[in-house]
């Protein structure tokens, strides 16, 4: 997947999707950290996900802050959410 740009115009939320990268980590344990539901995954998990080892995405928000990330994982013709969560609001 490359990078995709979403726009909601109604409520004028505008947010990038993109692949995940080192840079990102930080946010992506902070975001997993305040979502009690989301995965408790370590540093390093997230790293094999930059390396390529999982599919890995997040939402950019028009302020530049990650609002979200999903980890997937795929086999054969399937897909499976490993990790996801959102920015509590």
């Amino acid at each position: 997947m490359e990078e995709t740009e979403v726009s909601a115009t109604r409520t004028g939320v505008h947010t990038v999707v993109r692949r995940l990268n080192e840079g990102d980590i930080d946010s992506v344990l902070a975001i997993a950290a305040a979502c009690p539901e989301a995965a408790q995954w370590p540093r390093a998990d997230y790293g094999r996900a930059v390396r390529g080892e999982y599919g890995a995405w997040v939402a950019v928000g028009a302020d530049e802050r990650l609002s979200g990330f999903i980890v997937t994982r795929g086999m054969a013709d399937e897909v499976e959410i490993l990790n996801l969560a959102v920015a509590p609001a």
